[in-house]
């Protein structure tokens, strides 16, 4: 079953561009463009990384800067199933690719602080894999929500509908996070920012998602695709 590979990469702030201002947050998340600046160092790591990536997986990969903290790089992309991901985690290539970013890359004990899990949906075949929205996309918020174990079922609905509403007006994909960090379950969906999840619906589907009733928001982040990869 394909899956779709989320992971967020702390990178030393040394060189890197301030944060923007909240009113330049806003401006960078409407605009949908490419705006922040990267350490030519750190572009040409990730760019032998993304050709890595795509190379071991035969899908596309892509690469984001948080606009909220742009020394924060977000990785989209996908996998033909979780067994084929970890087959390269434990290659030769990946750990060269880990070595390459080690001094780059925030560590806590020896360890670099990278967060990586899996979706269980393939975020890239919307509208169809022929035109991904997300394959394309040049800005992309994302909201991470919690519900218990039980809830799951019934919060499923409520997601589908609300993922539904959310593409009248905009873009936008979600799914369940595989591996947990706790007993709850985890939802996330990637959408188009120019509709914030659930305040910007139409009064009607507001309602809707006021229903709800999620244990947990995570927060809702922006980021925008980084220039030249």
């Amino acid at each position: 079953m394909p899956v779709t590979e989320f992971a967020i990469i702390p990178f030393n702030n040394e060189g890197w561009e301030d944060t923007p201002t909240v009113g330049h947050q806003a401006e960078l998340a409407q605009e949908a463009t490419t705006s922040l600046t990267i350490p030519d160092n750190i572009l040409a790591k990730l760019s032998t990384a993304r050709e890595c990536l795509e190379q071991a997986s035969g899908h596309t990969f892509r690469f984001f800067q948080q606009i909220q903290d742009p020394s924060m790089v977000h990785i989209i992309g996908k996998w033909d199933s979780i067994d084929a991901h970890g087959a390269f985690l434990v290659s030769p290539e990946n750990q060269h690719l880990l070595q390459l970013l080690s001094e780059d890359v925030m560590s806590s004990k020896g360890k670099p602080e990278i967060q990586m899990w899996h979706l269980d949906v393939d975020a890239f075949d919307y509208p169809s894999l022929a035109d991904s929205w997300l394959s394309s996309a040049t800005c992309v918020a994302y909201q991470r929500c919690t519900v218990s174990m039980q809830g799951r079922a019934q919060h499923s609905e409520d997601f589908g509908d609300l993922v539904t509403a959310m593409k009248r007006s905009a873009s936008a994909v979600g799914g369940w996070r595989i591996e947990k960090e706790a007993e709850d379950e985890e939802w996330m969906v990637f959408y188009d920012p120019k509709v914030k999840m659930g305040t910007s619906l139409p009064a009607e589907d507001h309602q809707e998602f006021g229903k709800t009733e999620l244990a947990t928001h995570l927060g809702e982040l922006h980021m925008v695709a980084l220039e030249g990869l």
